[in-house]
């Protein structure tokens, strides 16, 4: 048991050694970067519940370090993450750490807030508070007194605050994480670090949504992440991950410390996920590996790049897609000014009553035209109220003031796109309203049209593979021209245009 000790000692002094002569503290509060590219991101930057997550997720790690050493470091992590509002993240977590008879335990909680500057770029501010009490296993020591270092050991307890702040524009990230801006020792009454020996980083990230044909691919993500560290053990991480939500992911990497890595992760459902990592590791300390099991809150599995694009058309009416890499905001799209229906409306009746005191006043109206043909003209429908006036002007010989003249405009010819030959579209006129490059917007802006009592759906673009959202076919397109000219009977007042399929 006693030479059991020392080799625990001897490990502790060897990694304290390779982590740049570190305190205690340090070590045990200090995860590999490795372990946090896909879960609990919010371990490797503050920001990135907001930045890189879209769901919410709860993800249990173990982690074994130094497998060839006996009483190696080991780390089980239990987390929640997620982005908890559009411009908020969050994140919470236990952990326990293990070196021989020392052991730590600890709690995270992340924040993570993100303010919009552009379309295009937003600046994310995030915070790790983390709570840890650092002991030894008394029950694991047979003679305490055989080694001074283990019988002098006092426990402690540590407070520590992370900070982080990061640049996003389009698919590029840039930030600067300080990793001890506060860590002090609650039992002694001291800070840990010496203000010059602080440790921080700066990193660069770059995601690339996949536009892939192949369904089992649809959303996936490339991304490829970069970090230049100071004071700490490791001078630089990199790493790569490929995120197809459909079938798991696949990562790799290096780190200055844990040397090489590869992982990978194993979608079993739409919300249970495992994974394993492993790398070769350093300075002969041998290999450490990784396992995990994942939950998801999310219904269906999503990444987390946001873009959306805008629809244009040029002077032969043809449409034309362009991605942009802004966030589309579907309610604002959908909102109607009450307001002004209800002005529209308010002058419609004002012009009927009118119209209805001047025919009942007349004495030169026809006696042929009753108060109930006047009151069925007045009901009739606002598009048809040239129809009305000539109506009224046949039968009674009424002169309309000027005020109450309707222009007979003739109506105005909607954009129209046209597919031919297509096996995946049935033939006919599609009444369509938005196009999105991703299927989560698209469903989204679904639910939302949906809330205004209409019947939405989409379909992929057989050439151009965007999905077109639509709110009505029909094999007439007098049916469709009738729908623009009306609004969807009012429920729908914003840009929309017809697709022909021709087969």
């Amino acid at each position: 048991m006693i030479k059991k000790q020392r080799h625990i000692i001897i490990l502790l002094c060897t990694v304290t050694s390779l982590y740049s002569q570190d305190s205690v503290e340090k070590i045990f509060n200090r995860f590999s970067s490795q372990s946090f590219v896909k879960q609990n991101t919010y371990l490797l930057n503050p920001t990135f519940t907001v930045v890189n997550e879209t769901g919410k997720s709860i993800a249990l790690l173990s982690r074994n370090s130094f497998i060839g050493f006996e009483d190696s470091p080991v780390v089980n992590i239990l987390g929640f993450s997620g982005k908890i509002s559009e411009n908020i993240g969050a994140g919470v977590g236990v952990y326990r750490q293990t070196i021989g008879v020392f052991t730590n335990f600890g709690a995270i909680a992340n924040y993570a807030y993100r303010i919009k500057l552009s379309t295009k770029s937003s600046l994310s501010l995030g915070f790790n508070f983390m709570f840890s009490h650092i002991d030894i296993d008394r029950t694991r020591i047979l003679d305490p007194t055989s080694d001074p270092v283990i019988f002098n050991f006092q426990e402690k307890t540590n407070i520590i605050l992370q900070t982080a702040l990061s640049y996003n524009y389009g698919k590029f990230n840039i930030g600067i994480h300080l990793r001890d801006v506060v860590d002090y020792n609650i039992k002694e009454g001291e800070f840990i670090t010496p203000l010059s020996e602080k440790a921080y980083s700066v990193h660069a990230q770059y995601s690339e949504p996949l536009n892939s044909n192949i369904k089992l691919l649809e959303d996936g993500v490339l991304r490829f992440f970069y970090s230049a560290n100071h004071n700490t053990n490791s001078n630089f991480t990199g790493n790569i991950l490929l995120d197809l939500p459909k079938l798991g992911w696949l990562q790799g990497g290096y780190d200055g410390f844990f040397g090489s890595s590869a992982g990978v992760g194993i979608r079993l459902s739409q919300k249970v996920a495992i994974s394993y990592v492993y790398e070769t590791g350093k300075n002969d300390l041998g290999p450490t590996s990784e396992i995990g099991i994942i939950y998801s809150f999310s219904k269906k599995p999503k990444n987390p790049i946001n873009y959306s694009f805008t629809l244009k058309t040029d002077t032969n009416s043809k449409s034309i897609i362009k991605e942009d890499d802004k966030k589309i905001i579907v309610k604002d799209t959908l909102k109607t000014s009450k307001t002004q229906i209800e002005a529209k409306e308010n002058k419609s009746l004002k012009q009927k009553d009118s119209l209805a005191n001047k025919l009942n006043n007349d004495n030169n109206v026809n006696d042929t035209l009753t108060k109930e043909d006047v009151k069925k003209i007045i009901a009739k429908d606002s598009l048809n109220k040239s129809n009305t006036r000539s109506i009224l002007k046949n039968k009674a010989g009424l002169e309309i003031k000027d005020s109450l003249k309707v222009e007979n405009k003739k109506p105005y010819e909607p954009k129209t796109e046209v597919i031919k030959n297509s096996k995946e579209l049935e033939e006919g006129f599609y009444l369509i309203v938005n196009v999105f490059a991703r299927k989560r917007y698209a469903e989204s802006f679904i639910k939302e049209l949906e809330k205004n009592n209409l019947t939405p759906n989409y379909f992929i673009h057989p050439i151009k593979k965007y999905r077109y959202v639509y709110i009505s076919y029909s094999k007439d397109k007098k049916e469709i021209l009738k729908l623009i000219y009306n609004n969807v009977n009012g429920k729908y007042i914003h840009e929309k245009w017809i697709l022909q399929v021709e087969n």
